[in-house]
């Protein structure tokens, strides 16, 4: 694994580890390597160590794909350990999507992890491999973690919708904010502000979403 950045991770209080990393790695495709730029942010509050690997380690018995959390193979995707605090280690091969976006995010729920593998996002429980649920995204281009309404918020460029995730899981998902090109530009204590591409006009237009509801102000309604 090569480190290309490395952020100072602000402490918040009650985490019990808090890791913000952009790297490097390597993706396992075939018989292929590609190289991507991952993420990895850990500000909330949770119950296991994680990390990306390049390679599978020779003694992988404790080992899952995703989907499905099978044991005995898979498709090929994003290799993760994942140590949480009161169990043992395991191995999950996460099948890729059809986007270039990859990361690794700790839950409003401490016992949770999401990785996202190519655009596809899966939730997993750190103690428990067989529990987990795939991402109510279609291909996710950003994750944002904000942290003051311990929310997790995916924006989906297939749906072009943002979806919010709190500690019991599902809790919001708009309705389609516009047609094409949606991104997120800021965040502030009760909004989500972005743009889209606006075909008709042939210009980018704005939007704000309500944190707490998921309600759009203005973009399409």
């Amino acid at each position: 694994m090569v480190f290309s950045k490395l952020e100072h991770a602000r402490p918040n209080p009650g985490v019990l580890s808090s890791l913000r990393i952009i790297f490097s790695a390597l993706v396992l495709v075939g018989n292929k390597t590609i190289n991507m730029d991952k993420k990895m942010y850990l500000d909330f509050l949770h119950e296991y160590d994680v990390e990306m690997l390049n390679e599978t380690p020779a003694n992988d018995k404790n080992h899952y794909y995703y989907p499905g959390a099978t044991r005995g193979g898979g498709q090929d995707g994003l290799l993760v350990k994942i140590s949480p605090y009161n169990g043992s280690p395991w191995l999950g091969t996460f099948a890729r999507g059809r986007s270039s976006f990859y990361g690794i995010f700790s839950m409003p729920d401490p016992k949770k992890i999401c990785v996202v593998s190519g655009g596809i996002g899966y939730i997993v429980s750190a103690k428990e491999a067989s529990n987990w649920e795939q991402l109510k995204v279609s291909k996710t281009v950003d994750v944002r973690l904000i942290l003051a309404h311990n929310l997790i918020v995916f924006v989906d460029a297939d749906l072009t919708t943002i979806v919010a995730y709190d500690s019991t899981g599902l809790r919001w998902s708009t309705k389609q904010i516009g047609l094409d090109g949606l991104q997120i530009t800021e965040i502030t204590e009760k909004h989500i502000k972005g743009k889209y591409w606006n075909m008709r006009s042939g210009s980018d237009d704005e939007f704000s979403v309500e944190i707490e509801t998921g309600a759009i102000f203005y973009g399409i309604k």
